[in-house]
């Protein structure tokens, strides 16, 4: 995934480990607990991390949310909830799926792969691809460069056929899912192989 420039963040200690929280004016961006993990943001820590402003007022409520949940005394969240209102509620959220798998239907289409699934039965959820059928493809190669360019593919389990999953819901838009697209085309290249016109 990638994030919003004006993404600032938190840290907040917890019983399970220090948890860092992010987000920009539009909302909450993620939640990460940050002791033995492989794989966090690049702009957790380090010369480009994140600005950290525990002022930040979406930054306190989860805090103080958190806080309550650990002493026992919240047992939900509507941080969450608060985001989706702000949004428009379920029409806007919908809307903003289904605009983001068609980005990502139509950038993939350009690299010629093409969805498991016919327009008509796929919904705007996560979206199967056809692997290439080239002798260089593997899937953990794939995934490999796309994570690196901070993206995550799903394996495709309940296909017979070879394929992969690319989610299209979350904190994330169309052009998130054009700079998904432009992830695999990089892995593509890396892996020796020109484009998805093999696909299935």
């Amino acid at each position: 995934m990638k994030f919003d420039s004006t993404t600032l963040q938190t840290r907040i200690p917890s019983p399970l480990g220090t948890i860092a929280v992010a987000a920009t004016a539009k909302g909450l961006t993620g939640l990460w607990f940050t002791e033995n993990q492989r794989y966090l943001p690049t702009a957790i820590s380090g010369p480009a991390a994140w600005p950290e402003d525990a002022e930040h007022p979406l930054l306190q409520k989860v805090s103080q949310q958190l806080g309550e949940y650990f002493a026992g005394q919240r047992h939900h969240f509507d941080v969450a909830l608060d985001l989706f209102d702000a949004e428009g509620g379920q029409p806007a959220r919908l809307t903003r799926y289904a605009d983001n798998c068609a980005t990502l239907i139509d950038g993939m289409d350009g690299l010629g792969f093409k969805p498991f699934l016919p327009a008509a039965l796929q919904a705007p959820i996560i979206v199967t691809f056809h692997a290439p059928q080239h002798a260089a493809y593997n899937f953990q190669a794939l995934y490999q460069g796309v994570r690196h360019r901070g993206f995550i593919l799903y394996p495709g389990k309940l296909t017979q056929v070879e394929t992969f999953r690319v989610g299209c819901i979350g904190a994330i838009g169309a052009n998130e899912m054009r700079q998904a697209v432009a992830a695999v085309a990089d892995a593509l290249v890396e892996m020796g192989i020109a484009d998805g016109r093999s696909a299935g």
